[in-house]
């Protein structure tokens, strides 16, 4: 399926989940608010702001002085511009960027199927996979002092395994590709001594039905170390993995530390859960 479909039937079907979505949009905000304490104001960046139900943006036009939102589905854009955006006075915080493919590589995935994936050849994908690791096409020279990745490791990701399909493999590779550049584009848009933070889900209830029943954050951590001791996580969320490899393109300062935060759940639809976490990180230089 081409990519770009693929994302906007994700971002309709979850369209209307605002209530539900709160305790995950709580603590989404929790954490950028005990990181806004180190380092208040500024600009933002929110890769990923899709329809906003994990953003509460009213809440952040208090502290920041610009937050630009970006996503690759302008009918998502438009939802959360009509839903959270409406009043003068948010709307002068806020700019909603045109609809960009934040991978670089969408509209070459959206030619892959998993039927032709194994006519791929080793330089297709070698050529493919720098490509993934470094988009250097994508929002060219902007910088800010926060850069939020909201959830969207996993859509990314998810277009890689859409593409490739699940015996190929060529997969892993490609999806680690994938991950590397994310992080390395947040890590490029941030300005010196910005603030990155990256939240992904990392295992979902499919997987982990004890997740369905799990309501302490007691019982939450016990089941995200279980599953990360188990190796049953996404491709390329391992949340461990993603701190090491942001350790190979930035500095880690002891007045800087870097956060993995504790997982909370999250629900999507009325029985499936996710494992959530974020990983906090600063360009010190």
């Amino acid at each position: 399926m081409n990519v770009f479909a693929r994302q906007a039937l994700l971002n309709e079907a979850t369209r209307n989940q605002w209530d539900l979505y709160q305790p995950h949009r709580d603590e989404i905000s929790e954490i950028l608010n005990a990181l806004g304490q180190r380092k208040p104001g500024g600009t933002m960046a929110v890769l990923g702001a899709g329809n906003g139900n994990d953003l509460d943006l009213q809440a952040w036009a208090k502290h920041y002085s610009k937050i630009h939102l970006f996503d690759f589905d302008p009918n998502a854009l438009a939802f959360l511009e009509e839903k959270q955006l409406q009043e003068p006075a948010a709307k002068s915080k806020f700019a909603v960027e045109p609809a960009v493919d934040l991978s670089g590589i969408a509209k070459i995935l959206s030619q892959l199927t998993a039927a032709n994936s194994g006519s791929i050849t080793e330089p297709f994908v070698a050529e493919l996979s720098n490509k993934a690791r470094d988009p250097q096409t994508v929002l060219p020279g902007q910088q800010f002092d926060w850069v939020i990745s909201s959830c969207m490791l996993t859509q990314l990701l998810g277009s890689v395994l859409e593409s490739f399909g699940d015996t190929s493999p060529w997969k892993n590779p490609m999806m680690i590709a994938v991950r590397d550049g994310h992080l390395k584009l947040m890590s490029r848009m941030l300005k010196p001594n910005g603030v990155g933070l990256l939240i992904t889900d990392f295992v979902s209830s499919d997987t982990l039905p004890e997740l369905k029943q799990a309501e302490t954050k007691e019982e939450v951590l016990q089941l995200s170390q279980q599953a990360i001791e188990q190796k049953n996580f996404f491709t390329g969320t391992n949340p461990f993995s993603i701190k090491e490899s942001l350790k190979k393109m930035l500095v880690e300062t002891p007045s800087r530390p870097w956060t993995i935060e504790p997982p909370w759940r999250w629900q999507i639809g009325a029985d499936r859960f996710y494992l959530a976490t974020a990983i906090g990180f600063s360009k010190s230089f």
